[in-house]
C-alpha cells in the first residue's frame, strides 16, 4: 500500500507497520510543505490518535478549525516540548508584520504590532477576559487583562535582577493604587524591615535619589504636594506644593516659589545666608518683606501645666574649652540697619510685649547669674568737661570746681530716664543730678568739688 493511499485513509494508521508509518508521515510532512491551509495536503488527528516524535512545519501553514491539538511529552534536556525556531516577520505595516506566534480571537482587530517584529502576541476583542492568567495549583499568580491591568493577585515581590526602570507617559505620573474612585484607599509605601524573631538588628536606610544633572548643570529638586480642601464642589482639588528639598542644600516649605517660600539649608563658617550641602550650620531664611509680616514664629497649643517648668525655647548646648580665648555666643542679634531718606520708624532688636490679662508674676526679664554688660564709654581721666557719648552708658569727669557738665547723647530724649553715680571719693561732692533733652543731658554737682571728679550715668527710654 502506497504512501497516498494510507493518507487518503485507505488503511488504519495503527495497523501499519513502522515502516509504512514511517513513509506516510514523510509524505504528509511534504504535502503540508506545499499547500495552503485547506489543500490537498492536510494531516488529519481525529479523537483519541497520538503522535510520537517531532512534527515539524517548515513552510506554508495549516489551521486547526475544529478540535484540540494537545502536546503531551515531557521536556527533555535541549529539547524543548513545543518549540517555535523561526524568525518573525519584519519591515511590514503594523496590520501586516504579525507575531511569530499569535493568538487572537475572532473578530478582533489586529492592526498595532511593532514593524521590527514581534515573537509572542495575543489579541482580542475586548471585554472583561484576560489576555494571560499564571497560576499555581490552581490559583492566579498573575494576570494581564484586556484594559492593560498587571494584577498579581497574591503577596509577592516584583524582582529585578539588576537596576529596574518604570517608565511613564510625558507626564510622567505613577500612581499607587487603582484608579481614582469615590472612597479612595490609603496607601503606604516601605521599605525592607528586619523579619520578626531577629535580636536586635539595626533596620537599613531608604534613600531617595532625584534626577541628576551634568557639569554645571542642577540636577532637579524633589517636590512634595498635597490638596488643601476648596470650596463646595465635585472636581478634584488643585495640588499645591509643600515641600521642595532643593537641590542647592536645604529645603522649601510652601508654595509661594523658590524665591518666596521660608527656607532651611545648611551653610559652613561664618556665612549664613550661603547655602552648602557640606555645611555643619543650619539658617532659617525668611522672603517675608511686607507690611505686618513676621519672619519666625515660634507657636503652639495653650500650655495649662498645673505643676512643673516648661521651656518655650530652650539652648542647653554646653561650651567646655581647655585652653585658648575663644568667645561662645549663645543667641547672637546682629541685623544691619541703614534707615535713609526720612526714615525714622522704631528699629528693635528684642521686643517684650506680653498680654497680661491675669498675670501672678510675670518678670519680662530675669537673670539668674553672670553679668550683665550694656555699651558704655568711659571717658579717660584728665578728661574734662562737655562730651559727645553716644552710649545708653558712660562717664565723664568734672574739673575742680565745676558744678555742671553737658553731655550729648543720641539715644535721649525730653522723657529719658537718666541714672547717675559719682565714682571718685571727693570730699566735698556729695549729690549729683540729671536734666534731660533732646539730644543731650545736663549734669549737675551739688557741691563743687576740690578735685577731678568722675560721673557715671545710665540712660534708659
Amino acid at each position: 500500500m502506497t504512501p497516498e493511499q494510507i493518507a487518503a485513509g485507505a488503511a488504519c494508521y495503527q495497523c501499519l507497520n513502522e515502516d509504512q508509518k514511517r513513509a506516510a508521515v514523510l509524505y504528509l510532512l511534504d504535502q503540508m510543505a506545499s499547500s495552503g491551509s485547506g489543500g490537498t495536503g492536510l494531516f488529519v488527528l481525529k479523537a483519541g490518535d497520538t503522535m510520537t516524535g517531532q512534527l515539524v512545519i517548515t513552510a506554508g501553514g495549516e489551521t486547526i478549525s475544529g478540535g484540540r491539538f494537545v502536546v503531551s511529552t515531557n521536556g527533555a534536556l535541549s529539547a524543548p516540548a513545543v518549540s517555535f525556531t523561526g524568525t518573525p516577520i519584519t519591515g511590514g505595516t503594523a496590520t501586516t508584520t504579525k507575531p511569530m506566534v499569535l493568538i487572537e480571537t475572532s473578530g478582533a482587530t489586529s492592526n498595532g504590532w511593532n514593524t521590527s517584529g514581534t515573537m509572542f502576541g495575543v489579541n482580542s476583542s475586548g471585554g472583561s477576559l484576560l489576555l494571560f492568567d499564571f497560576q499555581s495549583n490552581g490559583s492566579s499568580r498573575l494576570s494581564l487583562s484586556t484594559g492593560g491591568n498587571l494584577i498579581q493577585a497574591a503577596a509577592g515581590a516584583l524582582q529585578w535582577l539588576s537596576r529596574g526602570i518604570l517608565t511613564s507617559p510625558a507626564s510622567g505620573t505613577i500612581q499607587l493604587g487603582a484608579a481614582d474612585v469615590a472612597a479612595p484607599v490609603a496607601q503606604t509605601l516601605s521599605v525592607q524591615s528586619v523579619v520578626a524573631g531577629t535580636t536586635d538588628t539595626a533596620g537599613v536606610n531608604w534613600t531617595f535619589n532625584g534626577s541628576r544633572g551634568t557639569g554645571t548643570g542642577a540636577g532637579g529638586s524633589v517636590i512634595f504636594q498635597t490638596a488643601p480642601a476648596g470650596s463646595t464642589g465635585s472636581s478634584p482639588n488643585a495640588l499645591v506644593t509643600q515641600l521642595t528639598i532643593r537641590t542647592d542644600a536645604g529645603f522649601q516649605i510652601g508654595s509661594a516659589g523658590a524665591s518666596q517660600a521660608p527656607y532651611i539649608f545648611s551653610f559652613s563658617g561664618s556665612t549664613p545666608s550661603t547655602q552648602s550641602v557640606n555645611g555643619r550650620g543650619l539658617s532659617l531664611y525668611t522672603y517675608g518683606n511686607t507690611a505686618n509680616d513676621s519672619g519666625i514664629a515660634l507657636v503652639g497649643t495653650p500650655l495649662t501645666v498645673t505643676s512643673g517648668t516648661g521651656n518655650h525655647v530652650w539652648i542647653t548646648r554646653s561650651f567646655s574649652p581647655t585652653s585658648g580665648t575663644a568667645v561662645e555666643n549663645f543667641l547672637t542679634v546682629s541685623p544691619t540697619i541703614n534707615q535713609t531718606g526720612g526714615a525714622n520708624g522704631i528699629t528693635r532688636a528684642l521686643y517684650i510685649n506680653p498680654t497680661l490679662t491675669a498675670a501672678a508674676d510675670f518678670r519680662a526679664l530675669e537673670i539668674t547669674d553672670g553679668n550683665v554688660v550694656l555699651p558704655k564709654t568711659i571717658t579717660a581721666g584728665g578728661t574734662t568737661g562737655a562730651q559727645t557719648i553716644n552710649k545708653v552708658t558712660g562717664s565723664v569727669n568734672f574739673a575742680a570746681a565745676a558744678t555742671s557738665l553737658v553731655v550729648t547723647n543720641a539715644y535721649v530724649t525730653a522723657n529719658s530716664n537718666i541714672q547717675c553715680t559719682i565714682a571718685t571719693n571727693d570730699a566735698t561732692a556729695a549729690n549729683v543730678k540729671a536734666v534731660a533733652g533732646a539730644g543731650s543731658f545736663t549734669i549737675y554737682l551739688g557741691t563743687a568739688p576740690t578735685a577731678e571728679t568722675r560721673v557715671n550715668f545710665t540712660v534708659t527710654n
